[in-house]
């Protein structure tokens, strides 16, 4: 039954892993070639894969924090018209969850120690916060129910996100694994 369920309508999401300092075009961090070539490249996929919505791994919390008012692809989004949203969860949203940098942090301190505090911090970060936030952007894309979805994300991300919407019968390519690296699926 829920398979015949999940088959009934599917969102084809198209996947492509950068840096976060890419993504927003911090000329700072970044070579002018790069973010150049990251706007034509987030533009031609609009163009040849009719994108009808750009989410991105990004918040307004994010956007501050990375010193930028907006992401190279909501440029691009509005300058075609496509709709375009930050998917990812607030600083506020976060702390709520207790899966930000803080909390995890308390977290390795309490349960490891000191020398491994960091260390585990990190890895608590990847295997939890991150698959939270993995789920809820996934929620997030389908909620909209937009198809082509373009969704941009930090590179670290691209495997999990790949698997966890095959594992619910959704669509999804992966055009970039980490913009500019070698591109894929095209």
């Amino acid at each position: 039954m829920l398979m015949s369920i999940m088959q009934n309508k599917h969102i084809q999401i198209i996947l492509v892993g950068t840096s976060h300092t890419l993504q927003c075009g911090n000329q700072t961090k970044c070579n002018e070639t790069d973010i150049s070539e990251f706007r034509k490249f987030v533009s031609s996929l609009c163009d040849e894969q009719k994108v009808k919505l750009i989410a991105e791994e990004m918040s307004l919390d994010a956007l501050q924090h990375q010193g930028c008012l907006s992401t190279i692809a909501a440029v691009v989004a509005a300058e075609k018209n496509i709709a375009h949203i930050n998917i990812d969860l607030t600083c506020d949203e976060q702390t709520a969850l207790r899966i930000d940098d803080s909390s995890l942090a308390r977290v390795a301190l309490n349960l490891y120690e000191n020398t491994q505090s960091s260390y585990m911090r990190n890895v608590l970060y990847e295997r939890i916060s991150h698959q939270i936030r993995e789920r809820v952007w996934l929620a997030r894309i389908l909620s909209e129910g937009v198809s082509p979805t373009l969704f941009i994300c930090g590179a670290d991300h691209i495997q999990n996100f790949h698997n966890l919407t095959k594992s619910i019968n959704q669509e999804i390519v992966v055009a970039a694994r980490n913009f500019p690296d070698l591109l894929v699926d095209r």
